[in-house]
């Protein structure tokens, strides 16, 4: 239940996604704010600027909107409520690397502003490929749009989806320019994957059961398996996938998350900042790769048609799938090998963990 405090929120917010006739903002971001449009939970004041590229007419734009919903949707639903939520959106054409495009995005937020009579929240999703972030931070930054309104109301913030560059180099660059333009505290690096059920199952198997935290380690668990098989393929976001590859979609992002929450520690303290330093601990104890372990340990694949969607190379040998075999260097885990895999085009979707025990001692009696 949520009281009339929570429902009526009057602080007025602006959602900017760049990249929104994408994969990600097609599939998950609009569908989500769908959900709580429909719980009334948006605010009196909420508008969403989708900034692509290319020209879109608004009404297109729209209808455009309401199919990703009804595409999404498990249920009924009513054709004038989402007619109003289609009508929270505006389209922004524009390249990102454009400088004069987020000068009229500015002005195109600075018109909603009068509208409503107040400086506004402003959120920038950042739902396109690694490759547009630098453009994206310092012509946001150029623009002023990094800078709060100032008091209370009025923050600027930007949030950034995995992946966070394309190797530890790349990721360190990022993070130097985003040092440049904006605060920590303005800064939200997500992995949307932590809010799927299985990963809110370990926590909550793990941390609201002590039956088996004494003995969650290497003395009772035998092996460890994680996979996630999806069987649909690349379409539609062909460009972006064979950049980046099945490893770096999911492997190091994702899988790893749902890795960290099953052997860290117990947190001592029930908050966000002692789980992460927890996860870290795990991802710190992984062994290192060595090109013989890599040789030994890893396996790469393409399902038979990668090569024919649009935006992959010719000769493309990106992977849609990989295996490998890994352990931590962990007095609690040392000797249990864990094995990753994930991969497209599976023969069925599959999101799973499996703990494999130990066979127990026998009974004397």
């Amino acid at each position: 239940m949520h009281n009339d405090k929570q429902l009526k929120n009057n602080i007025p917010t602006i959602l900017v996604i760049f990249g929104i006739n994408g994969d990600l903002a097609t599939r998950k971001i609009i569908p989500s704010l769908w959900r709580l449009f429909e719980q009334n939970l948006l605010g009196d004041h909420f508008s969403v600027i989708g900034f692509s590229r290319g020209d879109v007419l608004n009404d297109k734009f729209k209808s455009s909107i309401a199919s990703a919903v009804r595409n999404k949707s498990n249920s009924k639903i009513h054709e004038e409520k989402l007619s109003r939520f289609a009508e929270l959106f505006l389209y922004h054409a524009g390249k990102f690397e454009d400088a004069m495009a987020f000068r009229a995005l500015a002005q195109s937020i600075e018109t909603l502003e009068k509208s409503w009579g107040i400086c506004a929240n402003k959120l920038f999703y950042l739902a396109a490929p690694p490759a547009t972030y630098k453009p994206i931070f310092e012509n946001l930054a150029g623009a002023k749009l990094n800078l709060p309104c100032g008091g209370k109301l009025g923050w600027s913030r930007i949030l950034i989806e995995k992946p966070f560059g394309t190797d530890l180099a790349s990721a360190h660059n990022l993070q130097s320019l985003l040092s440049a333009y904006f605060k920590e505290e303005q800064l939200y690096r997500i992995d949307h994957y932590l809010f799927k059920e299985i990963v809110q199952g370990i926590e909550n198997f793990r941390f609201s059961n002590n039956l088996f935290e004494n003995t969650w380690d290497n003395t009772t668990i035998k092996r460890i398996d994680i996979r996630l098989h999806e069987s649909i393929g690349v379409e539609g976001r062909g460009g972006f996938y064979d950049a980046v590859g099945a490893l770096r979609d999911v492997g190091q992002n994702h899988l790893l998350t749902m890795l960290a929450t099953l052997l860290m520690d117990h947190p001592a303290r029930d908050n966000s900042e002692t789980i992460r330093e927890n996860r870290t601990r795990v991802m710190n104890a992984l062994l290192p790769w060595t090109q013989a372990l890599i040789q030994k340990n890893t396996f790469r694949a393409q399902y038979k048609g990668y090569l024919k969607v649009g935006g992959v190379r010719e000769h493309s040998d990106t992977e849609t799938y990989f295996a490998l075999k890994t352990e931590l260097d962990d007095p609690r885990w040392n000797g249990v090998p864990i094995f990753i895999e994930a991969g497209k085009r599976m023969h069925e979707a599959r999101k799973e963990i499996v703990v494999t025990l130990k066979h127990p001692k026998e009974c004397l009696l």
